[in-house]
């Protein structure tokens, strides 16, 4: 009996391992990602955003950046672990990304 219950746990085990390791079936976007230089390079097969809507993104993403720099700055604690971590480094050189990307787009949507 014992050896039919310890197999019935084996398999089961093995069985939840291989259903993990299936590849997902949902549809993955794909993010920009930037390059040394700062300009965005778009992986192959993403969507490509209008101007508008990438602007609309840029702005909010810039907006979401202010926000959490706010909330940090107004706790002691999280400003220093934000000081620590090097947050407002990275926080200030993806503001400058976003606000040339801003402008770029803005001078493309006035033509």
């Amino acid at each position: 009996m014992k050896k039919i219950i310890l197999g019935f746990i084996l398999l089961s085990t093995v069985s939840i391992g291989f259903g993990q390791t299936e590849p997902s079936k949902e549809t993955k976007t794909n993010r920009i990602k930037v390059v040394k230089g700062g300009e965005p390079v778009v992986e192959k097969g993403a969507e490509q955003k209008s101007p508008a809507d990438e602007l609309k993104a840029c702005e909010a993403q810039l907006k979401a950046i202010n926000a959490k720099e706010a909330h940090l700055k107004a706790d002691p604690k999280r400003n220093k672990e934000a000081l620590d971590n090097g947050w407002y480094r990275e926080a200030e050189r993806n503001k400058l990304i976003l606000s040339t990307r801003i402008k770029e787009l803005k001078k493309e949507i006035n033509k």
